[in-house]
Order: structure tokens, then sequence, then C-alpha cells
């Protein structure tokens, strides 16, 4: 394994509750891959980390499941799908995860267990999912990422209305709704949860933000929206919520937009805009990490920040030395894909911690 020669120290200012500087060390920084040549996908389309340091990667164009372990740098496993016939899975795959001896995929239409030798055990429908929780007028849409809790195996879902797009504008002012769901047990629940106070307003509003950011370790559920500063967290276990606002030093607003306007007009793609891309809550050291990005007239400026968000309601913002791609939670690490990486047989990734230091 190879360990970068420099640790970043990344001494910033807080904002939240107190007005105190902190020291935030980023440390135990190790750059690795893993070399196949039968690796297609240096940045997988479809990828989710479990807690034993094994990354699942799908590669459309072998219609396969590639399994990364980490630790011993290799493809562990590969699951090939099937499109047809009775072991037939939805093509449309949005995320999915390895868990236990299962694949768990969440697709366009369906949740689908899977073996690891690529035969589907199991498919349940999303209607049948809102039949069951009496939910009428609504249609789940799948999170493209990050929507499953590697530790229990639960996946979120976004409940959407099916009405009017100028209905649907007007739809987020309080709440939205989230299902988790268990393919394990055939349980479900619905949650409503906040949402930033201006996300949608009276004929206006930011819904280009939907669906949310989401990231769940063992319960613990962190969301956000792609233009708003808030970040929010919900316990699955004691119920309890809270919100914080977490707002870069460069923050650049992007400016709501027209319900009527609304197909006219490119959001975030016009002057300076800061768009928040990425969200996890780290396990390592119980707090919410959240990444954001610059953009001018739509063109990432390559400049990439990462808010450090505690639970007692302070954060600062990290500057991001190395140019990552997106975020995984361990209950050790923080895994970062290598958004440098050309090389077609290669996958590459950072390993690295961050811990406080007080002065």
């Amino acid at each position: 394994m190879k360990r970068i020669k420099f640790i970043f120290l990344l001494i910033l200012l807080s904002c939240g509750k107190e007005n105190e500087s902190r020291r935030y060390l980023v440390r135990d920084v190790y750059k690795d891959s893993i070399v196949d040549d039968k690796i297609f996908l240096s940045t997988p389309r479809v990828a989710e980390i479990n807690s034993n340091e094994t990354i699942l990667s799908y590669d459309k164009s072998l219609e396969q499941f590639q399994v990364f372990d980490l630790n011993a740098k290799k493809v562990a496993s590969r699951i090939n799908l099937e499109f047809f016939g009775p072991n037939a899975v939805p093509q449309n795959l949005f995320s999915s995860i390895l868990f236990k001896d299962k694949l768990l995929i969440s697709s366009s239409e369906s949740l689908v267990v899977v073996s690891l030798s690529g035969e589907k055990e199991k498919e349940i429908f999303y209607d049948k999912i809102l039949d069951d929780l009496e939910i009428q007028g609504k249609r789940i849409s799948p999170i493209y990422r990050s929507n499953w809790d590697p530790v229990r195996g639960d996946v979120y879902l976004w409940v959407k209305d099916l009405n009017s797009h100028a209905n649907q504008f007007q739809s987020y002012k309080e709440k939205i709704q989230l299902v988790r769901y268990s393919l394990l047990t055939d349980s479900s629940e619905i949650l409503r949860l906040d949402v930033p106070k201006k996300l949608i307003e009276k004929d206006r509003g930011y819904y280009s933000s939907f669906p949310p950011l989401v990231s769940v370790y063992d319960g613990k559920l962190v969301y956000a929206f792609s233009y708003l500063p808030d970040v929010f967290y919900y316990n699955i276990d004691t119920k309890e919520g809270k919100k914080f606002l977490s707002i870069p030093n460069k923050f650049h607003k992007t400016p709501s937009v027209f319900y009527k306007n609304y197909s006219e007009f490119n959001l975030g793609k016009v002057g300076n805009s800061t768009q928040f891309i990425d969200l996890i809550f780290d396990p390592s050291g119980n707090r919410i990490l959240r990444k954001h990005r610059q953009y001018i007239d739509g063109t990432s400026t390559g400049e990439d920040g990462l808010m450090i968000i505690e639970l007692d309601n302070t954060s600062e913002e990290v500057k991001m030395e190395e140019k990552i791609g997106r975020l995984f939670h361990n209950s050790d690490f923080i895994i970062a894909l290598d958004l440098k990486s050309k090389n077609e047989d290669v996958l590459s990734f950072f390993k690295f911690k961050i811990e406080k230091v007080k002065d």
C-alpha cells in the first residue's frame, strides 16, 4: 500500500453556535489502487461500500457487478445479471449494496434481491410498497446514491407526487416523505421529514434539488438539498431530529425559479453558484461531511470544499487538496474515489481520517 507523503493540517474559521477556532487533522491518508485487466470503469456508475470495506460497482457494458475488496486489493467476485426471462432484473438500475451474502438493488420500478451467483430471489415493486402503506396519489422515485444503510440493509426511497407539475412545485413547503424499507424482513415505514423554509415558496423554489442527497449509517439518517446550505439529521431509533445551517465561506446562493419558467431556466448555470454534491454520515467521528463545488455559468472552477459538521451544531470548512470523487462511509476510515485516474484497468481510491484537535 502506497502512503501519501504529506498530511493535511487545516486550520479554519468555525461557524455555528461556538465562535472559536478549531483544528482538523486529516490523517492516515492513503492512496491505493486495484488493478485488473477486466475493469472497464475507473469511476463506477453505481457503487456502495459496506462494513467490511468492499466497493460494489456496476459495469453496464458487461451487465455485471464487480466486487472490489479494498483490503486485499483485488476484484473479489463478479456477479452477472440477466435482463430477459424469468431471472430478469430491471435494466434501469439506480443503486445497490452488497449486504452479507446478498446483492440488494434499487431500480426505477422495484427492489430486487440477487444471490452472489446472479439468481434473482425476490422482487418487490414500488406500487406494492405504497399500497401496503396505504399511500395514494404518489409514486416512489429511487435516490441515485447513498440511500442504503450498510449496517442494517434498509433502503430509503423518495415519495413523489403524481399530480401536475404546478402542484408538484407547491408540494414540499414543510415536509418531504421517505420510505424506509427492509428487503430482508419485508417491513416498511413512512418518514415525514422537515425541509428548508425556502425550498419551495409560492410560485417559485428549488424543485430541481429533488430528490435530496441522503446518507444513512446504522439508523442515523442525514439529508440535504443541492442548492441550500441546510443539513438535517434524523435518528431512526430515537426519532430525534436536528437541523444545521452550514454555510461555506465562499457560498454563492443560486436564485430560486418561478415554476412557470422552470422548463426554460437552467438552475445553477448562470453566474456564480455553489452546489452541494455529496453528503455522508461519518461513523468514525460521529459527524456529518458534506462536499460542495463552485461553478461559474455551470462550469466547475475546480474548487471543492468539505464541510465538517458536528452534532453539537458547530461546523468548519476544509479545502480539498486532492480532487476526490464520491465519499463512502466506513466505521474506521473515509473512502473516496480518485477522479484523476484515467486508466480503465484501475480503480483508484483514497482512505483517510478526520480528527478534531483543540489548542
